[in-house]
């Protein structure tokens, strides 16, 4: 089911409030399937009902973080910054953006933790404070979290990723399922070697998008005249996220969609519908080709749908965690 859902006002959510919602959101669904047009062949044969609520400017002042280990881990030819909030639950996993780092993720460290989970981000090689020697080829950003995970006696965990860390996400999974409780694949292509995604590059002109200001390209307009505040705190991030003279990571699969459909791992897709590199026809072309995906479109976001609307993204996660762990 395809859930399209609305910002709300704060950065975490009661569970009994996710419940009320939820319940709405149910209710809704079937209205919406009716008013809500699919709008390609392929989103049709695989229809998802959605559910829809009005959207409102969410702003929200960074939370307090709790408490974390921060160090290094030593992986193949790199060191791998982190933190790590410890702690005896089921562990989960954060995977950056190609302008993020494991500093991104204020508004999901504390209130992952509160709700029981360990949770753990690093900065992949070429990001962050990450380092990583001079190698030909660079090992592959995969095999970097399969080491951070055995360094850190994490046999299986959850992993929410967005955008390029979307990307790793779907090559680790081809490699190493067994390790994986669960996936978020949060505003990404997630394989621009499928045949899909490289037709969509071409008919969205992503090659012409990308040349656009990143916070232009990330930030929906909404967000960046509704919250300067946070925009700007985005920016700040993003200026030294990511190392201009980093090398190339290959990957360890040819990762398709065929590929990742054949897993039993449970995943969900997520989306905003102003991502300039994932409308919501995309997402529901790519849902289609991941039928036993759930999906969820948050209205008013833009492709940094973590930063942009914190609690509507952490409670999709939350429940889709809880069905999984």
């Amino acid at each position: 089911m395809i859930k399209l859902v609305a910002p709300s006002n704060s950065a975490s959510t009661s569970g009994s409030d996710r419940i009320q919602r939820g319940a709405l959101l149910k209710r809704l669904a079937i209205l919406a399937a009716v008013i809500l047009p699919l709008g390609c062949e392929s989103a049709r044969d695989h229809s998802r009902a959605f559910s829809i609520a009005e959207p409102v400017i969410e702003i929200i002042a960074p939370p307090t973080q709790r408490p974390a280990h921060e160090g290094f881990v030593a992986v193949e030819g790199a060191q791998l910054e982190y933190w790590d909030t410890g702690g005896p639950g089921a562990p989960i996993i954060l995977l950056h953006a190609a302008t993020g780092s494991a500093e991104s993720w204020i508004y999901q460290q504390p209130v992952f933790a509160d709700a029981g989970y360990r949770v753990i981000a690093y900065s992949r090689r070429g990001h962050g404070r990450s380092t990583s020697e001079p190698l030909d080829p660079q090992p592959a950003h995969a095999a970097d979290l399969h080491a951070l995970m055995q360094q850190l006696n994490i046999p299986r965990a959850h992993i929410v990723s967005t955008a390029a860390g979307s990307i790793v996400a779907a090559d680790f999974a081809l490699s190493y399922p067994e390790r994986i409780q669960s996936i978020v694949f949060a505003a990404s292509l997630i394989s621009f070697r499928d045949p899909l995604v490289a037709d969509a590059r071409h008919r969205l002109s992503l090659e012409d998008v990308r040349r656009l200001p990143p916070a232009v390209l990330e930030l929906s307009a909404s967000y960046r005249y509704a919250n300067p505040e946070g925009a700007a705190r985005w920016a700040e991030i993003e200026s030294r996220a990511h190392h201009p003279d980093a090398p190339a990571v290959p990957a360890l699969n040819q990762v398709t969609f065929e590929a990742l459909a054949q897993l039993e791992t449970p995943m969900l897709l997520m989306g905003g519908d102003a991502d300039l590199y994932l409308p919501p026809s995309l997402l529901q072309d790519l849902a289609a080709r991941l039928p036993s995906a759930q999906v969820v479109l948050l209205r008013g976001a833009a492709h940094a749908v973590f930063w942009e609307q914190p609690r509507a993204f952490n409670d999709a996660v939350l429940e889709f965690l809880t069905q999984h762990n």
